[in-house]
């Protein structure tokens, strides 16, 4: 079943479109805007800032964030004075690291291609800035998952992704009174779930939703697929508030870059961010071995 768009235009954008479509010429030109270049895939959508809280850090603020403190002292004051309860908190300083794309492109390609490959590839460029995010991203989950502090890693059955499995994970997170809000795949892992009944499991089924990574609800969580997630390897994130943070001190932000001497356009897209889990109990693993075709 295909879906209709309806776009409204401003009087200005209708008022060049129609002096456009007078000429042949500007028909032609209209008509070479509206066509996409044929891709493997879709562009990488980010799933990090859906599971960490973000933090966008004004000019000149620290990136400090309080861990809520988990334990006291009870100190038994001098001549039978009221025992004092003394609480020391643990204060986390992150350090903001850049992650840049460099986009350079021959103006023979503006002539040559039957799509704006100027706009292409400013879009591909955010979703490769997107994508490497994201491997930082699951780099600190599996860095939390398996801290000293924390054994939440689970082995599920050679058979794949087990209801049994799944539930025996989920309990891992409850079991500090934090909710279970984001399961993280890779799709040939998330494949074993189609497999379940409608009954065990919802999916989403509009294709918008599709395109970002957001496939259903399992038990109160999202489910979500990424390239960038270790195949065999699934994490179960609580919210925000009991997981971690990605501070953004400058966001996604881009720079003329061009090369006058080989005549190529280019840009350079730039962020600093940084990113911390703070409650490693917030993230689980679960290993899933077998062999995938």
């Amino acid at each position: 079943m295909c879906e209709t768009k309806m776009f409204k235009l401003t009087a200005q954008q209708a008022n060049e479109l129609q002096r456009e479509l007078r000429d042949p010429r500007g028909r032609y030109e209209v008509g070479q805007t509206m066509m996409e270049p044929f891709r493997e895939g879709r562009d990488y959508v980010a799933v990090g800032r859906k599971v960490f809280g973000v933090d966008y850090v004004e000019p000149g603020a620290p990136m400090w964030y309080d861990k809520d403190p988990q334990f006291s002292a009870v100190t038994i004051s001098k001549l039978g004075g009221v025992p004092r309860e003394e609480i020391s908190g643990t204060r986390v300083e992150l350090t903001a690291f850049p992650i840049a794309v460099l986009v350079r492109i021959p103006a023979i390609e503006v002539a040559v291609r039957r799509f704006r490959i100027l706009d292409r590839e400013q879009v591909r460029a955010r979703a490769e800035m997107a994508e490497q995010e994201d491997t930082e991203v699951f780099c600190a989950l599996e860095a939390g998952a398996t801290s000293s502090t924390s054994s939440n890693t689970n082995q599920a059955s050679t058979s794949g992704v087990t209801r049994a499995a799944m539930a025996n994970t989920y309990s891992e997170i409850e079991a500090n009174d934090a909710p279970v809000e984001n399961v993280l795949f890779h799709a040939k892992n998330y494949r074993d779930l189609r497999k379940w009944t409608g009954t065990d499991f919802d999916p989403v089924t509009r294709r918008e939703l599709l395109k970002t990574g957001y496939m259903g609800d399992l038990w109160g969580a999202q489910l979500r697929i990424s390239k960038k997630q270790t195949q065999g390897r699934i994490h179960f994130c609580a919210g925000p508030e009991f997981l971690g943070v990605i501070s953004v001190r400058i966001d996604l932000d881009q720079m003329d870059a061009p090369m006058g001497e080989l005549l190529q356009f280019g840009w350079v897209f730039y962020e600093y961010i940084g990113i911390a889990v703070l409650t490693d109990v917030g993230v689980v693993k679960l290993t899933v071995t077998g062999e995938w075709s």
